[in-house]
C-alpha cells in the first residue's frame, strides 16, 4: 500500500513528459526553448520545476525517442504540362526526312522463306463402303464360336526378366458387352498363387488381365515363382465349357548383388560395409543371412 503513491507520481511524471513533447512538436517555441531542448541527452525530456523540492528540474528518459529540429515537407512535384502541338506540314516532314542518308538495299539483309525440308504428303483418299444405313433387318448375325471353351493365349510363362501383368485370352466371349464398372462385378475364372494384392479386370469380352496393386512398383514382385490356374467347368456366355484345368507357371529372377564395398586387402579400423542389389529387398531377411568373417593370420 505504501508504494501506490510512488506509482501514481511516476505515471503522472511520464504523462507530463509526453504532453510537453507533443506541445513542443506542434507549437512554435522561441529560440531559447529550442536551444534548451537541443542540449539535453537524446531520449531525455526535461520538465522545469518538477524537481524533488519543487524548484529544480527533473528528467524523464523515454526509450527510443529523440528530439530534433522540425522541418516542413518538400514541395510536391509539379506535373509536366502537355502542350497542344501543331501537326507538321508535308513540306516540313520532307525537309526533316531529307536530312537523313539515303536508304540503300544491297539485298544482304533479306532472307528467303525457310521452307520445311520435306512437306507432308497429302492425305490419301478414303475408301467408300457402299453399305445401307441403317442395316437391313434381314442381315444374318455373325457366326458365333460354339463347342468346348479353350485358352488360346496366356502370358507370362516360364522364366521371365519382368512380369508387368498376367493375361489370359479365351476363344469365346466370356462376358457380355458392358462398361468396365459393370464387368468388374463379373466372376473371375482364374486364380494366382501366391496370393498378392491386385485386381482382375476384363479387357474386352475374351481377355482377362491381372495387375499388381502397389504404390512402389507397377509390376509383379520379383524373386517369386507364380502359378495361374483356370478351373475346369468355366463357361462362356455362348455356352462353351472348359473341359479340364488350364494351369501354368512363371517365375521372376531372384535378387543379385550389384556391388560390395569395401574391397581389397587394406581396410580402415572402422570399415563401413555397403552392398547394392538389383531389386528391392527385405532388410530383415538380408541381415539374417549376412556374415562377416576375419582371416586369422
Amino acid at each position: 500500500m505504501a508504494d501506490r503513491p510512488r506509482v501514481r507520481a511516476g505515471a503522472a511524471l511520464l504523462g507530463a513528459a509526453l504532453s510537453l513533447l507533443l506541445a513542443g512538436a506542434c507549437s512554435g517555441d522561441d529560440g531559447a526553448t529550442s536551444s534548451s531542448s537541443s542540449t539535453t541527452t537524446p531520449g531525455t525530456v526535461t520538465i522545469p520545476g518538477s524537481g524533488p523540492d519543487g524548484n529544480g528540474s527533473s528528467s524523464a528518459r523515454l526509450l527510443g525517442l529523440r528530439l530534433s529540429e522540425g522541418h516542413s515537407l518538400s514541395a510536391p512535384v509539379s506535373l509536366t504540362a502537355v502542350l497542344d502541338g501543331t501537326p507538321l506540314t508535308d513540306e516540313r516532314v520532307a525537309d526533316i526526312t531529307g536530312r537523313l542518308r539515303a536508304w540503300v538495299d544491297d539485298g544482304s539483309s533479306g532472307e528467303d522463306f525457310n521452307w520445311p525440308t520435306q512437306s507432308l504428303a497429302p492425305p490419301r483418299p478414303g475408301v467408300t463402303v457402299d453399305t445401307p444405313f441403317p442395316a437391313d433387318e434381314n442381315i444374318a448375325p455373325p457366326d458365333v464360336v460354339t463347342g468346348p471353351l479353350h485358352v488360346v493365349r496366356r502370358q507370362p510363362e516360364g522364366d521371365v526378366a519382368i512380369a508387368p501383368f498376367v493375361s489370359i485370352t479365351f476363344d469365346q466371349p466370356m462376358v457380355p458387352l458392358a462398361t468396365l464398372g459393370q464387368l468388374a462385378a463379373e466372376d473371375v475364372p482364374a486364380t494366382i498363387t501366391p496370393a498378392i494384392p491386385g485386381r482382375w479386370q476384363w479387357i474386352g469380352t475374351r481377355t482377362l488381365r491381372f495387375d499388381h496393386d502397389s504404390d512402389l512398383i507397377d509390376r509383379l514382385p520379383m524373386a517369386t515363382e507364380y502359378r495361374v490356374n483356370v478351373p475346369a467347368g468355366t463357361k462362356s456366355v455362348s455356352g462353351g465349357t472348359l473341359e479340364s484345368d488350364v494351369s501354368w507357371e512363371f517365375s521372376t529372377p531372384p535378387v543379385t548383388v550389384g556391388s560390395l564395398q569395401p574391397t581389397g586387402d587394406a581396410l580402415s579400423l572402422t570399415p563401413v560395409f555397403f552392398t547394392t542389389f538389383d531389386q528391392r529387398v527385405v532388410p530383415s531377411a538380408v541381415l539374417g543371412s549376412v556374415t562377416v568373417r576375419g582371416k586369422a593370420e
